[in-house]
């Protein structure tokens, strides 16, 4: 279910009501919510339910309201005490945000999920609860509040990798390759993809990441991916073949984020991800950048053997499939 990944991926600092501090706050990013119908941020930390300033007609603010009968601005002489479509409203009952009758013992917007979706049952509520949300957690949101959900939106295809013999990725690079890593002696050139995304039925983060030979072969590896967790800062790989190596990226920059993209979406479908890793034993740091452009001038760079301790692991776990897989 969906709803799994907002309990592992959104954290937010915030609970002040942005009806009455607005100017502060965004209520996206700060406060996880969105804006309903009527313009008002809603859900998240803002305490105000989707669309609650609708009247029976649908209109924003308007005053509108459903009679004893649940008829909207009727005259409550159409049904009687003992009609399933009454309410008594003289005695205290109300009608809550989905029409429902509440009474002294209901509960008030049951079946109503985070973005303000009305289920009959809580068979119909457990399978479509919170269906509107992205990744980000935001309801009716593009994904483009959150890390998780930056780095599932481009195709991220290999650019360049950089090498340094310090853990800083400082001064000038010793090593730079792009587009394509080729090994020695007339051995296999190879170019790679990564797709991040989420996978709903188990609720995990998985990745593809896609071997493009330049004989037109192509090999696909896979796994999970997780972002900024305890022991890793920035973004860990685990491969799902054990023979692989798992490892840390210990930062990751996404050049185009939220403000960024709100004007313009695409900033954030074509977007540009570098991956650091900043090795302060052996005294090296690797850059790669990952964007979703094709460079056309394709660049074939040897790299010789005692090269490839110094690439980052995935690269690494390419060359160990090539090793084992000899004829490519």
């Amino acid at each position: 279910m969906i709803k799994y990944f907002y309990l592992i991926i959104i954290l937010f600092l915030s609970c002040d009501n942005p009806l009455t501090n607005t100017e502060t706050q965004d209520c996206i990013t700060d406060l996880g919510g969105f804006y309903d119908d009527c313009g008002i941020c809603s859900g998240g930390l803002t305490n105000h339910i989707p669309n609650s300033s609708k009247d029976c007609n649908g209109d924003c603010f308007g005053e509108a309201a459903l009679d004893q009968c649940g008829i909207c601005n009727g005259n409550n002489y159409i049904c009687d005490s003992l009609s399933n479509d009454y309410c008594d409203l003289i005695a205290g009952e109300y009608w809550d945000d989905c029409n429902n009758c509440i009474g002294i013992d209901d509960i008030e917007n049951e079946f109503m999920d985070d973005c303000g979706s009305c289920f009959q049952d809580q068979s119909e509520f457990d399978q479509s609860e919170n269906d509107l949300m992205d990744i980000c957690g935001i309801c009716n949101g593009n994904n483009t509040s959150c890390d998780y959900g930056l780095m599932t939106m481009p195709d991220l295809k290999f650019s360049q990798i950089k090498l340094w013999n310090n853990d800083l990725c400082y001064g000038n690079p010793y090593y730079v390759m792009n587009n394509y890593i080729c090994l020695e002696n007339e051995g296999s050139c190879f170019s790679y993809t990564i797709d991040f995304e989420p996978d709903y039925e188990y609720g995990i983060f998985v990745f593809t990441q896609t071997i493009q030979f330049t004989n037109d072969t192509e090999v696909e590896l896979n796994g999970q991916w997780l972002l900024n967790t305890e022991d890793c800062p920035g973004l860990y790989l685990d491969y799902n073949n054990a023979n692989y190596e798992d490892g840390c990226y210990n930062e990751i920059d996404i050049q185009n984020s939220y403000n960024d993209c709100t004007s313009n979406i695409s900033l954030c479908e074509n977007n540009i991800v570098s991956l650091l890793i900043k090795d302060d034993v052996n005294q090296i740091c690797s850059k790669e950048t990952l964007n979703s452009t094709i460079n056309e001038n394709m660049q074939l760079i040897n790299i010789t053997s005692d090269i490839y301790s110094l690439l980052p692991f995935h690269i690494r776990n390419i060359v160990k499939y090539i090793n084992q897989y000899s004829s490519i």
